[in-house]
């Protein structure tokens, strides 16, 4: 299970380095394992009032990664998610 969710973050560098090369965003978001029922991914961003700067995030379901549709996950959930991020970090 660990070298699958090695592989998540893995291929999520990766699709933040071509974002950082396609739309020149430095994304560095928090991910975590922690989404369940049918929900395979989840990005945010959010403001923190401490140092007026976004925090993003990602979530992934565990349960997901551990079955069947861990390569979809990986394939095209992370893009996807990703893609919501650079949104965030792009607006215009």
């Amino acid at each position: 299970m660990h070298e699958r969710f090695e592989a998540v973050r893995k291929q999520t560098q990766a699709v933040l380095a071509r974002a950082r090369e396609l739309y020149g965003v430095d994304i560095n978001p928090i991910i975590g394992f922690n989404l369940t029922g049918r929900v395979a991914g989840w990005a945010s961003c959010k403001m923190c009032r401490m140092t007026n700067r976004r925090v993003f995030g990602l979530r992934f379901n565990q349960q997901l990664i551990a079955g069947k549709h861990f390569e979809d996950i990986r394939d095209e959930t992370v893009p996807h998610e990703v893609a919501h991020l650079v949104c965030y970090a792009r607006p215009e």
